[in-house]
């Protein structure tokens, strides 16, 4: 009885440890992949600064988890869980010359290019007829979603990219900051 009690408690011993060494090697592995993503992430335009946290949600940015993904910035279709590889998000502002003009940008990495285009697929039929494709940026759509803000995504490869761009100054305004960072974030991506 005794030699079985003693197995028993090295089996659970031996079986805890296993457990203790696979948590960290996961750990890096999702923060290995957190800073790839993050090097493919452009810089703003000349005159933004990256804030660390974007003031329409309240949430931080940077490397971001999937309940924060899910929402509007990133991804306002459904991100599953189990396609979801991680998400970097960066809101700039404040510009000297505009300083109400603000960029989100979101970058998904998905598990596969199909997912990656299932979402842009979601959200062109959210959207409707009023998505216009962008001819200079492959697979890249524009919505207008209201007077001073333009909203451009596009997936390239396992990548789904959102941006948010406003100004004041008009939609034109908007719509030119937020596509020079489309197209740098475009070339940027494998």
């Amino acid at each position: 009885m005794s030699s079985r009690r003693h197995f028993t408690v090295a089996s659970v011993a031996l079986i805890a440890g296993m457990v203790l060494l696979t948590v960290p090697i996961l750990g890096a592995t999702s923060g290995a992949a957190s800073t790839a993503l993050t090097s493919l992430v452009v810089a703003g335009p000349s005159g933004f600064k990256s804030a660390a946290v974007n003031p329409t949600t309240g949430q931080r940015t940077g490397v971001i988890s999937i309940a924060v993904a899910r929402s509007a910035d990133c991804d306002p279709t459904t991100l599953s869980a189990s396609q979801w590889v991680g998400s970097v998000q960066r809101y700039y502002e404040h510009d000297t010359a505009r300083p109400q003009a603000s960029l989100i940008l979101c970058v998904t990495q998905m598990r596969t290019s199909s997912d990656a285009a299932a979402i842009r697929s979601r959200l062109l039929a959210a959207i409707g007829s009023s998505a216009i494709s962008l001819k200079d940026i492959p697979g890249a759509y524009l919505h207008a979603s209201s007077g001073t803000a333009e909203e451009i995504f596009f997936a390239k490869g396992d990548y789904f990219v959102r941006v948010i761009s406003t100004d004041p100054a008009g939609s034109a305004m908007a719509l030119t900051l937020g596509q020079n960072l489309t197209h740098r974030e475009y070339a940027r991506l494998p």
